[in-house]
């Protein structure tokens, strides 16, 4: 296995972090097996969640499979500038990402991620975690929650107005930054009527800005099949020679 780009994710990588946020590393690994890459065998995802860490890995053709149908996780790794690790291969899939993104699945991406996000923030009904349960019942609402769905649609306008997926939130907007960190840190100073209208704010402006988008991006399947074949291509030649 090899690793083509490893990063620390979540509220890290947005820079909206607190002393309390989990560590999260998220990357891009390319098989070194050929009953991985040809053979019946099958590993798509490599993930450990002990000690307090959630680290999680896809496999090169898998990530590019997610980019294409519009996973804000595999986005953020082709747009991302701070790295803890870097190949030259993603770097190559990075040069080549206006051509590995498409708009209208990014948009019913996120729109449907941000839909789950906001029933989470306000509504304690089905399964709800013991810290989202008290959050809702204390504040009226889920501090975490919200700045998630915030954040996503503020990503998706700032996207569909200027063709940048952004990662980190505090050098897009520091104002943005400024009340994201504000709910997330002091959530008492916020109420629950005040934030489901900010809600409905952000979404209708990310709906807005994809209406009237400039940049309309298609998933180019040629260019995503010839990385594919250029990454994996020294692998497979070394290893039938060896057969």
């Amino acid at each position: 296995m090899k690793i083509l780009c490893k990063c620390i994710g979540g509220s890290r990588l947005y820079n909206l972090e607190t002393p309390q946020s989990d560590y999260d590393e998220r990357g891009v690994f390319l098989h070194s097996d050929l009953n991985f890459i040809l053979g019946l065998g099958r590993y798509e995802h490599e993930q450990n969640r002990s000690e307090g860490k959630d680290v999680e890995y896809k496999e090169y053709r898998a990530a590019l499979g997610l980019i294409k149908s519009g996973n804000t996780q595999m986005l953020e790794l082709l747009n991302n500038d701070n790295w803890l690790e870097i190949d030259p291969i993603w770097r190559q899939t990075q040069e080549k990402k206006n051509e590995l993104l498409d708009s209208e699945r990014i948009f019913k991406c996120l729109s449907g991620f941000s839909m789950s996000e906001r029933r989470n923030a306000f509504e304690a009904s089905g399964r709800v975690g013991e810290k989202r349960k008290e959050s809702i019942k204390e504040f009226g609402f889920s501090p975490k929650n919200v700045v998630h769905f915030l954040r996503l649609c503020y990503t998706g306008e700032v996207f569909f107005d200027s063709g940048v997926y952004i990662t980190n939130i505090k050098a897009a907007n520091e104002k943005v930054w400024e009340l994201l960190m504000s709910i997330k840190t002091n959530p008492k100073s916020h109420k629950r009527e005040e934030l489901y209208s900010l809600c409905e704010l952000f979404d209708s402006r990310m709906k807005i800005s994809f209406d009237r988008r400039k940049h309309n991006y298609k998933f180019n399947d040629s260019v995503a099949n010839r990385l594919i074949l250029e990454a994996y291509y020294p692998v497979l030649t070394k290893e039938i020679n060896l057969l």
